[in-house]
């Protein structure tokens, strides 16, 4: 619990500073991942993905190693990119 405490507020630093970077995005991602909330993680990878990170550099962080074996996640690869972006 104390490591969520840190990391969420340092997290949405990150996120009010760069809110459009691709890999704060991904950032992001791997944070809640790794925190165990795979729900916002993927939120954060869809988010990353309509900014311009891509597959392969998902499927290329160790981090986000067990995300991208999800169903959820493989889904999401299977929509055209425009469907990835916020409307």
């Amino acid at each position: 619990k104390k490591l969520r405490e840190k990391a969420i507020p340092a997290m949405d630093a990150a996120l009010a500073r760069a809110p459009e970077d691709s890999s704060i995005l991904a950032d992001a991602a791997e944070c809640y991942e790794y925190l165990g909330d795979r729900s916002r993680a993927l939120e954060f990878v869809k988010k990353a993905f309509a900014k311009g990170w891509t597959p392969a550099q998902a499927q290329n962080d160790p981090a986000l190693r067990n995300l991208i074996r999800d169903p959820k996640f493989r889904l999401m690869l299977s929509k055209p990119i425009i469907q990835l972006r916020p409307a």
